[in-house]
């Protein structure tokens, strides 16, 4: 049976190995400056806001204790 399953084995054609790659061109820089901007993550949003926040509750109070 070893024999068998030996010449049968080696009457089967020899495997080909030949692969075609495919490379996406590489976006140009002027493509990236029109491209969609990215969503700004949510800690930077909340960081910039308390920022604002922040600025603008300053901006009051040295109103207030502004003498005229």
């Amino acid at each position: 049976m070893n024999s068998e399953l030996r010449s049968g084995l080696a009457n089967l054609p020899k495997p080909q190995n030949e692969y075609e790659m495919m490379v996406p061109e590489a976006p140009d820089e002027a493509d990236e400056d029109m491209a969609e901007p990215m969503e700004e993550d949510a800690a930077d949003v909340a960081a910039r806001r308390k920022a604002l926040q922040k600025a603008r509750e300053e901006a009051e109070l040295r109103k207030r204790s502004q003498v005229c």
